[in-house]
């Protein structure tokens, strides 16, 4: 154990020197220049007296467990440091918090160790060997060495990050927000801009996000920052931006202003696969009648589907805010349909068309569409449309019966497919038969095409018997059902249109009535149907 204040003599005499009295004590001691044994020089010359009761301090930030190494006075010049408890680099940061106070009172570090403390204490304890050259001392003096135990306080304060962080509700540190708002029903150009914002890296030098139910929230440490990220987004789609201040603090002697900018974007609510209906009475512009909108980029493309010019338009912010044509119907108004047949002319296409919910009634559509090629698909395919006829909404210029949109996706037609059980369209001519609303026994031709292992009088929800095995094998049944329905459907309405025709021709239909059952009670056979119905029904 070191003596009292462990101070001992650095510059003593080589072993050989004779032993001597202390001066003070009378203590055996080796000759050295001033005559005194260490528990003497202790005594008189106390060297760490300058350093007992010094009030030292730490500041530790309480969220991320950094501690402040430099500061100037400035938060921006403040510099935060990660160290764990005991360790190398809070023990350098504790020494040069002493530093100050060592070089004031002219005195060296020699080593330093760390006390333990408990860690809910708040208290850092370094013991510190400290050296000091008395000049006072006969023949040049002495150089002494002494150890003191030095405690540190640890504070807490949010660091520069952290309160930066923690300033997107209102806090001190961000200057500029920008408010991203898209007001439609469904965000899907907002939600495309952010993918394209976080690869470009745009939003790199925002504070903090803050997610709204109608858009985003972007807060910045800089307003050139935030005009930054207005521009860009201006450039990737449209949108309109408004900027307001607010005035927060003001200095009178140094003329400064602690001023928070708000820049609210708004882009349009437009998304792909809307549907916009102008007046055309007094439009003088290419906006009006049924517009269709296929892309969103800088600008929003359209195509003109009533009158079915089929031109393609380009709609910027500035027009659209002008003429505020707000979309008629929207993307949960779309119905699927079931093509029956194409016929492709330059520039559109000519389509027969069935309501799908409605597949095997007779009745059918033929309307115009922009779609060709690949984008409309093959007789048998669904695709994606707005029916007007059934829409209960009041528009502001005719329309079309039908606005065909998209094909459907191959998603959509497995979902719908007759093996899931969820299709409810026919699978056979006797289903297309027996659901008619009109009494119709198609041909033979018609009643004997059937698909193999399926009963003529079950409907679509019956699923066959021996199911294929691999997902090209099903995909080939259900092909060959959907092209067997298509013929049926097309037979039911032929039937349905020559038996509507005799109607008209002959007598009423009551008195046709009366007729067949005549021809029924003198022995005729009954006409083949595989239809369910009875004699009588039919």
């Amino acid at each position: 154990r070191p003596p009292p204040l462990g101070m001992a003599l650095l510059e003593q005499g080589a072993h050989h020197l004779p032993q001597i009295a202390c001066c003070l004590c009378g203590a055996s001691i080796i000759s050295n220049g001033v005559s005194m044994c260490s528990a003497c020089l202790a005594e008189r010359y106390k060297i760490t007296e300058p350093l007992q009761g010094l009030s030292l301090e730490l500041l530790s930030c309480k969220r991320c467990h950094r501690w402040l190494a430099r500061s100037h006075g400035k938060s921006a010049s403040e510099v935060w440091i990660r160290a764990d408890p005991e360790s190398l680099e809070l023990l350098s940061l504790c020494v040069k918090s002493a530093e100050h106070h060592l070089r004031k009172h002219r005195m060296s570090l020699a080593d330093a160790s760390w006390v333990w403390t408990e860690p809910h204490s708040r208290r850092l304890r370094v013991r510190l060997r400290v050296r000091k050259h008395v000049d006072e001392l006969p023949n040049g003096g002495i150089t002494l060495e002494a150890h003191q135990t030095m405690e540190w306080k640890v504070n807490t304060r949010q660091c520069t990050a952290c309160a930066a962080e923690n300033a997107t509700g209102g806090g001190e540190p961000w200057r500029a927000v920008v408010q991203l708002r898209q007001r439609a029903d469904r965000n899907r150009t907002l939600s495309r801009l952010e993918q394209d914002a976080l690869q470009a890296g745009v939003t790199s030098a925002a504070l903090g996000v803050q997610q709204l139910r109608d858009g985003l929230d972007f807060y910045f440490g800089d307003v050139n920052q935030a005009t930054r990220l207005v521009d860009w987004i201006k450039g990737c789609v449209p949108a309109r931006s408004k900027t307001s201040k607010k005035l927060v603090s003001k200095d009178v002697r140094s003329n400064r202003q602690h001023i928070k900018h708000t820049m609210n974007v708004e882009i349009v609510p437009l998304c792909r696969d809307h549907v916009l209906t102008l007046p055309i009475k007094g439009s003088t512009s290419k906006l009006h009648g049924v517009l269709l909108v296929t892309r969103v980029s800088s600008v929003v493309h359209l195509v003109q589907m009533h009158p079915p010019t089929f031109q393609q338009i380009e709609l910027t912010a500035d027009q659209y805010w002008r003429n505020s044509c707000s979309p008629s119907l929207a993307l949960d108004d779309q119905q699927l349909f079931t093509i029956l047949d194409i016929e492709e002319k330059e520039g559109f296409s000519e389509v027969e068309i069935a309501r799908t919910r409605e597949l095997g009634s007779g009745q059918t559509l033929s309307v115009r569409t922009h779609l060709t090629g690949p984008q409309l698909g093959e007789p048998g395919d669904l695709v994606h449309g707005y029916d007007f006829d059934t829409s209960n909404r009041e528009f502001d210029c005719d329309t079309p019966a039908v606005v065909l949109v998209r094909r459907a996706t191959p998603a959509e037609m497995r979902d719908l497919a007759p093996d899931s059980g969820t299709f409810r369209g026919p699978s056979s001519a006797a289903e297309v038969a027996s659901s008619s609303s009109s009494s119709i026994v198609p041909p033979a031709s018609v009643r004997d095409t059937a698909p193999d292992g399926e009963d003529a009088g079950v409907g679509s929800g019956s699923a066959p018997t021996n199911k294929p095995r691999s997902a090209k094998e099903r995909r080939a049944v259900r092909r060959q059902a959907r092209n067997e329905r298509q013929k049926a459907s097309k037979a039911a309405a032929a039937a349905a249109v020559h038996e509507v025709g005799e109607i008209v021709q002959g007598t009423s239909p009551d008195a046709a009535a009366d007729g067949a059952g005549e021809v029924a009670d003198q022995g005729s056979p009954p006409p083949r149907s595989t239809s369910p119905a009875t004699s009588g029904e039919r």
